[in-house]
């Protein structure tokens, strides 16, 4: 029997932002992607990312998200 599950997005209190990553691969270590966005506390789109990782683990490439996200916002915050 197939189980559906609906899963889905909370904004985070204000004056906070919500860092949303994932990561493609193609195996682990394999060809891997990192991207994700960040959301502020009322749902808008403040930034996206990606970037190719090339031959990664899983966690280098979620490492490689978490960096690009924290600098994207970093940038945005004036």
């Amino acid at each position: 029997m197939k189980h559906e599950e609906l899963i889905g997005w909370e904004p985070p209190d204000f004056p906070f932002f919500k860092l949303s990553t994932d990561i493609p691969s193609r195996g682990n270590p394999g060809l891997s992607g990192a991207g994700g966005f960040i959301k502020n506390h009322n749902g808008y789109w403040i930034t996206i990312f990606s970037r190719r990782v090339s031959i990664a683990t899983n966690n280098m490439a979620e490492a490689w998200a978490l960096r690009d996200g924290l600098q994207s916002i970093a940038q945005e915050i004036p």
